[in-house]
């Protein structure tokens, strides 16, 4: 059998070696776009990853910090049978506080609080004192009301904006019997 290599033929063969490269440049273009987005997503990948896990360690510290709490409420009532008059105390920690160019020094607090005493503690005020590098930035507020007695809250998450960054915390309540 003979094999010629007519024009009809040579533009059949042309045309196939012509698709399978245009096929092989589109898969390896498709391919490189694909890990171009990839790479590109990965720093908000990871990024995004450190707040959650930052997040979750926090719960897990309050968590802790309950825990203690309420093992100190039960020793405490063991060993001085049950308190009457109201005692507050709490914790309270914040992620953020580094400042952005156009968001601020925002900073996102959690706590707790607990009231050891078997009476309501009333006009319940607790205040946050910011620093930073122990220089005092600002205060805020935060009013309570009435915590009942022998109970223990978390305080959802807040977001504050200090006037400046900030790298410390403190807390203090006041509140009347």
């Amino acid at each position: 059998m003979e094999f010629k290599l007519t024009g009809k033929r040579l533009a059949l063969i042309v045309g196939a070696i012509a698709l399978i490269a245009s096929g092989t440049y589109a898969g390896y273009f498709h391919d490189q776009s694909i890990k171009g987005i990839y790479t590109s997503l990965s720093p908000q990948i990871y990024g995004l990853q450190n707040t959650v896990n930052n997040q979750d360690s926090q719960i897990s510290s309050l968590n802790s910090q309950i825990s203690s709490l309420n093992a100190r409420l039960s020793a405490e009532q063991q060993q001085n049978g049950q308190l009457q008059a109201p005692a507050m105390d709490g914790v309270f920690g914040f992620t953020g506080g580094s400042c952005g160019f156009f968001s601020g020094c925002p900073a996102t607090v959690r706590g707790a609080w607990v009231n050891y005493g078997m009476n309501n503690a009333r006009n319940v005020v607790v205040t946050l004192t910011w620093s930073k590098g122990g220089t005092f930035v600002q205060t805020n507020t935060i009013n309570v009301g009435v915590i009942p007695g022998r109970s223990i809250a978390l305080y959802p998450d807040t977001l504050y904006t200090p006037s400046s960054a900030v790298d410390h915390l403190d807390w203090s309540f006041s509140y009347t019997a």
